[in-house]
């Protein structure tokens, strides 16, 4: 159990405001007076005084103003740290069409998938990933987490879209891991200088280039005779 805000503490006074009332209220004389002579004028009887009686009413009122306290107060409990410190990882992924052309061992995609695999498990168990995609706009597929079992679910779901990347998509997710200490781009081109350049200048920043870019080839006609 960790330290209480001792200025908090001083909402604990109001149990004794609570014994007060009840002081007050059992400390009055209590004279028991039959209904059917309520307004008649008789003797008083003897009075019975009691000075104080704790009843369930009583310690369910005290434990309800305790429970306040210890609310307000900030009760908190101590959990053990890892003694490494925790290291933000951004995660980025070209989802153009390029990606999914054919790689050296599948798609384009899934290598850079098993490329960033490869980094979350060399990381330490405290740094925490975020998984972000781009091609038309870019999008947070993933928030910063250390649950390995959350980024290896979003990794899997990363699929290439039928779209041309677009460079200030590429710039939105730029500025959107400007949070992360390291940056991991992946994908088929470079960027431009001008883009690194907006990378904030704490981030370790590099490009995994999966593939190279490539003409892109379409029949145009066909004509009869032999080719």
């Amino acid at each position: 159990m960790g330290l209480f805000n001792p200025l908090n503490l001083l909402f604990g006074l109001s149990l004794a405001a609570l014994i007060a009332i009840y002081l007050r209220a059992r400390s009055r004389p209590l004279i028991e007076v039959s209904s059917l002579t309520l307004f008649a004028e008789v003797p008083a009887p003897v009075t019975q005084s009691r000075f104080l009686q704790l009843d369930a009413l009583f310690w369910l009122e005290a434990l309800a103003l305790i429970a306040l306290t210890l609310v307000t107060a900030g009760l908190y409990f101590r959990s053990a740290q890892s003694a490494g410190k925790a290291i933000r990882h951004a995660l980025i992924f070209d989802l153009g069409a390029a990606m999914a052309a054919p790689g050296s061992d599948g798609t384009r995609l899934r290598q850079a998938q098993r490329d960033a695999r490869t980094i979350v498990d060399r990381a330490s168990a405290s740094d925490q990933f975020s998984v972000i995609s781009y091609a038309l706009e870019a999008k947070i597929e993933h928030g910063y987490d250390a649950r390995r079992a959350g980024v290896d679910q979003t990794l899997a779901g990363l699929h290439a879209q039928a779209v041309a990347t677009r460079p200030i998509a590429l710039r939105a997710a730029l500025a959107t891991a400007n949070a992360a200490a390291k940056i991991d781009l992946f994908t088929d081109h470079a960027p431009t200088a001008e883009l690194i350049s907006r990378v904030h200048h704490d981030a370790n920043f590099e490009v995994h280039l999966i593939g190279a870019p490539a003409d892109n080839l379409a029949s145009v006609s066909l004509d009869p005779g032999t080719p």
